[in-house]
Parts: C-alpha cells; sequence; structure tokens
C-alpha cells in the first residue's frame, strides 16, 4: 500500500510538470524528474531532494507560472556561465569544443556532474548526457557524503562546493526548491 501511494505522489508530481511546461519540452524536461525520483526512492533520500537539487543544478524557467525550476538534460556549466541546448548532441558538440580549448572544468548534465573534479564518472561523454547514468552517479556521490558526513545538510552542501560560504548559499537554495515543490504537490 504504501508503495502505491509512492507511485500515485510521483505520478501527480510528474502531471504538474507536465503541465507547466511548453509540450515540445516535455520530454527532455521530465526526464531529469523520472530519474531522480527513482534514485530518490532506490537510496531512501529525503523526499524530492535530488529532484531539489538537479532544479537547482540544471534548472530552467519554461513558464511564468512554474513555482521551481524543471532540470534540463542537456546542460553544460562552465566558468559559471550555464549554456541549455535543444539536443544532447549539440550538448556534447559544445563540451568537445570547450575542451579543445583546454576548458576541463565543466558541469554537465541533470545534475551538472563535473567533468574535471569527476574524470572517471562516467566512459564517455554520451554517457555523461544519459539522465539515467548521470542521475545514478550523483546519487551515489551524494551517498558517500552522506555517509562521510553524516548528515543531509553538510552532504547537500558538500554536493556543490568545499567552500563554507558556497556550501551555506547551495543549501539555502536546494531547501528553498524543496519547499517549492513541495507546494506544487
Amino acid at each position: 500500500m504504501c508503495l502505491k501511494r509512492k507511485f500515485l505522489k510521483y505520478i501527480i508530481f510528474s502531471l504538474v510538470i507536465l503541465c507547466s511546461i511548453a509540450p515540445h519540452k516535455t520530454y527532455a524536461s521530465n526526464i531529469c524528474l523520472s530519474y531522480t525520483s527513482r534514485y530518490n526512492e532506490l537510496n531512501g533520500f529525503p523526499k524530492n531532494l535530488l529532484s531539489a537539487i538537479a532544479s537547482v543544478e540544471s534548472g530552467k524557467n519554461f513558464s511564468s507560472t512554474q513555482n521551481f525550476k524543471t532540470p534540463w538534460p542537456w546542460t553544460i556549466n562552465t566558468n559559471g556561465k550555464g549554456y541549455f541546448f535543444k539536443t544532447r548532441s549539440a550538448a556534447i558538440r559544445k563540451v568537445k569544443y570547450l575542451l579543445k580549448q583546454g576548458i576541463r572544468n565543466i558541469d554537465v548534465g541533470c545534475m551538472q556532474v563535473n567533468l574535471f573534479y569527476h574524470p572517471n564518472a562516467f566512459r564517455n561523454l554520451k554517457e555523461a548526457f544519459n539522465p539515467n547514468t548521470n542521475i545514478e552517479y550523483a546519487a551515489r556521490f551524494l551517498k558517500k557524503l552522506h555517509k562521510n558526513k553524516g548528515n543531509w545538510n553538510d552532504a547537500i552542501g558538500s554536493y556543490h562546493s568545499g567552500q563554507k560560504e558556497r556550501k551555506e548559499k547551495y543549501l539555502r537554495k536546494v531547501n528553498n526548491t524543496l519547499k517549492l515543490i513541495e507546494i506544487s504537490l
């Protein structure tokens, strides 16, 4: 019975997202949330935690009626500048270009996994931009942080940075996004 209730909440959450974005963007934006919900559940994380992190990391507003940003799978961030691409192949082309330019500090995908700090996270860029493998890796990393730090606040902050000020600011963003997700359900 509990599993049915969780599945129903997942369906409702997905429908809220689907109804708040443009139809042609439905699949790409919903895919991040589908996998964050899946890995959140599999790992026993606090409710909607991975969805909130993905929203902070790769979120994009598709509608003025949205309460929170929808994670986008083909997102890159480098040097503080975010890029949102229509397709995975376009995102991969941009990363290849950046790498040829000598830029290595690049965040990719739904969970914005950093290719410099996590060089062995993915076998290739196609895998890095696959929402399933991107979120699966991020979930393993977050689980490891939680085990090492002993609490969720430190684990969430450390997901983003090792610097105290940046960790605290990031934790506030994630917690605010969690509240907005709750309001949307």
